[in-house]
């Protein structure tokens, strides 16, 4: 469509405005599987015990896994809580399936994840971070020391290989 005077202008800035906010619903829609994106932890304090499946699924959306376990229904989320990142959340039901019983964030498991992320980073981190052919940053025995005096993954990465 043109305007009174033959141009396209607004109208197809118009068209770009209403594709971005299309591109912008979507973006958030997109985010509210298995928990609800960012800071979706918080959306557990709208639980509550014998809320019916349906209920929780309003508030959380689809479990990323349903389980039978000991007798009861067991289903997984994957929740976003600031300053940590995702963390296993388990909603457990009554045996039939049909009650709320209880919920938790299963803390060992979301340690275990990040031990292996960080197994799996480490040796990418110290292969970006190595020092040119002939500037290596002391001996090996130095890089030794310097490994047993900070013996925390983090501390170490940033005061014996300047990763900060």
């Amino acid at each position: 469509m043109t305007d009174q005077n033959g141009r396209y202008g607004d109208w197809l800035h118009l068209g770009i405005r209403m594709l971005a906010g299309s591109l912008l619903v979507l973006a958030i829609a997109s985010c509210a599987g298995t928990g609800g994106g960012l800071g979706s932890v918080a959306k557990t304090q709208q639980l509550a015990q014998g809320m019916k499946p349906a209920e929780v699924l309003r508030v959380l959306g689809e479990p990323s896994q349903v389980q039978q376990v000991g007798g009861h229904v067991v289903w997984k989320y994957s929740l976003h809580e600031y300053w940590k990142g995702y963390v296993p959340y388990y909603l457990v039901f009554d045996g039939n399936g049909k009650k709320l019983q209880s919920w938790y964030a299963d803390e060992q498991e979301y340690q275990q994840q990040q031990s292996l992320w960080i197994k799996a980073l480490t040796p990418k981190m110290q292969q970006q971070h190595k020092q040119p052919a002939g500037k290596a940053s002391g001996s090996a025995s130095d890089q030794s020391d310097c490994a047993k005096k900070y013996p925390v993954w983090e501390d170490r990465m940033c005061h014996c290989h300047n990763v900060c």
